[in-house]
């Protein structure tokens, strides 16, 4: 028997409330952020603009059921594809390079846009579709050679995305795109003899190329690879000890944090250490200048507790396709957590990619608010049961 349910049970009110400390928590660090570099402008204004686009899109994307999803699954997995594609052959004058990646579209009045951003979301909706579908049709006796097809058949589904964004190049988000991959093949009750050898051979290629790139740097330059990505693994290697040109953005944002020490320094752009790129990849470092450690550790907890409510809508849900679709967004949101903190304090290789809900960016933040959408989805349609 089916309970009635109101619409309270329906929406997650503690996520959404979580969600509103990050948004504040963003809105702040981006002020403190633009106090310290009067060049660029008044991105906090910019910001809670884009915040306000990603609050309406959550409305239709939490009315949206599952089934709405799984029919537009491939649709939006080849609008994600075709906005990649045409980024390699776009006319010079729509497209924005940074940091020698061309990753972004640029529009004038608007700013620029990182379609790979609304990737993740695309892909996961995809890919819940592929493994929702491929356990309905399996046999009751499955074996394993049923869950290798489906790390075939998901595993070509990410290559393809993953293509495109290292032909701009962009290491931190293909790492993100495998990490969803990753968590959606283990929601998907893969066996363990498949994925124990799988997650091996990907610690041992890792591994490799860590070794191949401090060993035989100069020979990878000559083949093409690029000094800032070489760059980024030395100083990675180095933890920020050696003050040069190669280390200087780590050096800086452990300057920064350590200036905040357990209070943080307050709003004084005077006494501010500069950092690079600090309201977009190391706004983690503004938060803990200004704030301390007692700033960054609430941070932490406010991305704990999200990923909790996330898992729990998953576990709950009584559709296969929701609980995959949970899976996938806190496979994006707990890599995006791990790698920005962890390479911002050294203790993982710098790959630039943003904090979810912080950092600023519109690409960003709508990729993170529609992950929240497809979430709150789950949670909307999920029927409670009198004798669940």
């Amino acid at each position: 028997m089916e309970r009635n349910n109101p619409i309270g049970r329906r929406i997650d009110v503690n996520m959404l409330f979580v969600l509103f400390l990050l948004i504040a928590t963003s809105l702040v660090a981006v002020y403190a952020a633009q106090l310290s570099d009067s060049s660029l402008g008044n991105i906090a204004v910019k910001q809670a603009m884009w915040f306000l686009v990603g609050a309406v899109m959550l409305v239709p994307m939490t009315l949206f059921d599952m089934e709405q999803y799984e029919k537009m699954a491939w649709g939006l997995y080849a609008i994600g594809l075709a906005s990649l594609g045409f980024l390699m052959v776009a006319p010079a004058s729509i497209v924005h390079i940074g940091n020698g990646a061309k990753s972004w579209y640029s529009f004038p009045g608007i700013g620029t846009f990182q379609p790979s951003e609304l990737m993740k979301p695309f892909l996961i909706v995809c890919l819940a579709r592929v493994i929702d579908r491929h356990h309905l049709n399996e046999p009751d006796n499955k074996t394993l050679k049923d869950d290798g097809l489906l790390v075939l058949k998901t595993g070509l589904i990410t290559l393809v995305p993953i293509a495109f964004i290292m032909m701009q190049p962009d290491l931190g988000t293909s790492l993100v795109i495998i990490a969803i991959y990753f968590t959606m093949l283990i929601a998907s009750r893969i066996s363990g003899k498949i994925l124990i050898p799988l997650f091996a051979g990907v610690a041992a290629f890792a591994s490799a190329v860590i070794y191949i790139a401090v060993r035989y740097g100069e020979w990878l330059k000559k083949i093409g690879v690029d000094t800032y990505q070489l760059n980024r693994i030395t100083s990675w290697l180095s933890g920020g000890q050696i003050n040069n040109d190669q280390t200087y953005q780590l050096h800086q944002s452990l300057l920064a944090i350590g200036s905040g020490k357990v209070y943080g320094s307050g709003f004084s752009p005077s006494d501010a250490v500069y950092l690079p790129e600090s309201h977009t990849d190391f706004i983690f470092s503004v938060i803990t200048e200004h704030f301390g450690f007692i700033g960054g550790a609430l941070v932490i907890c406010l991305y704990f507790i999200l990923i909790y409510h996330i898992i729990m809508t998953g576990i709950h849900s009584n559709q296969a396709f929701g609980s995959y679709l949970c899976a996938g967004v806190v496979g994006m949101l707990s890599f995006h957590v791990v790698e920005n903190i962890g390479m911002v304090i050294g203790l993982l290789p710098i790959t630039g990619i943003p904090l979810p809900f912080i950092s600023y960016g519109g690409s960003s933040v709508l990729g993170s608010m529609m992950s929240i959408g497809l979430v709150m989805s789950v949670k909307y349609h999920t029927r409670y049961l009198m004798f669940s």
